[in-house]
């Protein structure tokens, strides 16, 4: 019978399996040998916050048909964490766990690190039951050639399931498993596991992968905020060959559907759907009659964003907003009456109050559905109930439902060039210094990146036909201090944002947010659920 093995690490490791006839049998983190001690049952504030990390872990692998293992956790202070996969059970100690509470803001990071590796290794069946020591054999050493492989995995894909949960795992790096091995006195070479010194090149090689897959992520969503959707696709797509999250569908499938949006004119198509909280841009497009490859294109992305949405509601079924999302599409393609029915399953998946947001989203649809079957008595009770939660998005509706909507006033004009750490976008194209570059698919396009002190630069480059084609986004952290040109700091306002840059061409609805977007200025601010600036970024581009 197969066995997988369960580790708790942050790097590569190879586990033990211990035979005693005093302990039960589990796949230990690391050992150096048994105490008579019998560890106790930990309960209270650090047990709830470890299963918080644990249950947020899960939710990400999306996976309803494999047996959850039951999270426990003890005062033990031998084998760090361990698996039992008769039960099954993941546990902790409690000495691990205020190791990871010592890296202060990395902690919940650290704690996701060693927990996603052990749910990967679960959800992934490996087969270890070769690879096996018995305690009283720990001197001898276990096949690392054979054993690395499957390690590599778990590592790797135990950081990315940590990062499509929110963690920032590629922040926790080898100074973790060093910090492990000098609180538990363990010894550099322990019997049946590679030494120190490799299980942490293994780790800072892991961290450094997954920062770059992050950095492709961030590129992907800022170019689907500038409306650059087909080239942001093609970042998605490179990041969904290495992994699939929930995340990563949701946001390419909202990517595709926008792409689709841009190919309809303000006639055939008025309304203001949750995927695009502010319609300005396309509402304001002088109006085109779309030939017929630009009708077949778009009825393209919208099958393609629907696909990304079917893979989504797989890994998060209780979501309801991947039920509002799908509803959109339908509404795109002209199925109204499916596109109402799935609104409403939405609102009755609902009905938890941590999900008022998504339950107006669906609102909002409901209503945009009884205003195309011309039910607009019922369209105005819906969309009546959604601005409650949403007043901008469900008002705008109102507006275009009774015919009073009118088009807001364009962003003023520039007093002085946006910069962030006062750094000249177009001059730093020139002679540009990048820190990485990354090759992007098969046509010669290139990420590159750039780390400042409180910022970060991303810059898509490829060469065309046409000549060089670019765009440069440069972002500040969430901690700047400077203002913007026009006053503007981290923590201001929404409406203060507004009286000094005017509204935005368009408003992107985020899961944590909104990305105001002011096309003359090249500008995105984000701001939070409470309408706070985050930060911001500037760009420059030349696409032909």
């Amino acid at each position: 019978m197969k066995k997988p093995l369960f580790i708790l690490s942050v790097g590569i490791l190879l586990s033990v399996e211990l035979l005693a006839q005093s302990h039960p049998k589990i796949f230990a983190y690391g050992l150096s040998g048994w105490s008579k001690y019998e560890p106790k049952a930990v309960t209270g504030y650090k047990k709830e916050v470890a299963n918080r990390v644990y249950k947020r872990l899960i939710r990400a692998t999306g996976d309803y048909s494999t047996a959850v293992p039951t999270f426990v956790m003890n005062d033990g202070q031998e084998v760090v964490a361990w698996m039992d996969p008769k039960t099954p059970v993941i546990g902790l100690e409690e000495k691990a766990y205020d190791i990871c509470t010592s890296f202060g803001a990395d902690s919940l990071n650290a704690l996701a690190a060693i927990l996603a590796h052990e749910i990967i290794h679960h959800y992934e069946k490996h087969d270890w039951n070769r690879h096996f020591a018995q305690q009283d054999e720990l001197s001898e050493q276990v096949d690392i050639e054979e054993i690395l492989p499957y390690e590599t995995q778990a590592d790797h894909l135990g950081g990315l399931l940590a990062f499509s949960a929110g963690f920032d795992t590629y922040r926790v790096n080898s100074e973790f498993l060093s910090k492990v091995y000098r609180e538990y006195g363990f010894d550099d070479q322990l019997a049946g596991y590679p030494n120190l010194e490799t299980r942490k090149a293994m780790v800072d090689n892991t961290v450094k992968e997954l920062w770059q897959i992050k950095k492709i992520w961030e590129t992907a969503r800022l170019l689907s905020f500038i409306e650059e959707h087909e080239l942001a696709a093609t970042y998605y797509q490179y990041v969904l060959k290495t992994y699939q999250g929930y995340e990563i569908y949701n946001n390419a499938g909202v990517n595709a559907a926008l792409a689709a949006l841009q190919l309809f004119e303000a006639e055939e198509w008025t309304y203001i759907l949750p995927l695009e909280l502010d319609g300005n841009a396309r509402l304001d497009r002088v109006k085109f009659r779309a030939p017929d490859d630009k009708v077949a294109k778009r009825q393209e992305l919208l099958e393609q964003a629907n696909r990304y949405f079917e893979s989504a509601g797989l890994l998060q079924k209780n979501n309801p907003m991947v039920l509002v999302n799908q509803a959109c599409i339908l509404l795109l393609q002209g199925e109204t009456e499916d596109a109402y029915d799935l609104a409403k399953k939405a609102t009755r998946k609902s009905k938890q109050a941590e999900h008022g947001r998504e339950k107006a989203y669906a609102e909002v649809v409901l209503g945009i559905a009884a205003a195309q079957l011309e039910e607009e008595e019922e369209a105005v009770e819906w969309l009546e109930k959604a601005s409650k939660v949403h007043p901008e998005l469900a008002g705008r509706n109102l507006q275009l439902l009774k015919g009073t909507s009118e088009r807001s006033a364009p962003p003023k004009d520039a007093k002085g060039k946006e910069r962030i750490e006062a750094l000249d976008l177009q001059e730093f194209l020139m002679e540009a210094e990048l820190d990485t570059t990354l090759e992007i698919g098969s046509d010669n396009q290139i990420i590159g990146l750039r780390a400042f002190e409180h910022s970060d630069l991303f810059l898509h480059f490829q060469q065309a036909d046409e000549g060089t084609e670019y765009v440069v986004f440069h972002q500040t952290a969430v901690n700047y201090e400077q203002a913007s040109a026009r006053g503007i700091k981290v923590g201001a306002a929404q409406v203060d944002i507004e009286k000094a840059y005017g509204r935005p061409n368009t408003t992107l609805q985020l899961s944590n947010g909104q990305c105001l977007h002011y096309k003359l200025l090249k500008l995105l601010f984000f701001v939070d659920t409470q309408g706070q600036l985050t930060h911001w970024t500037t760009y420059e581009k030349e696409l032909f």
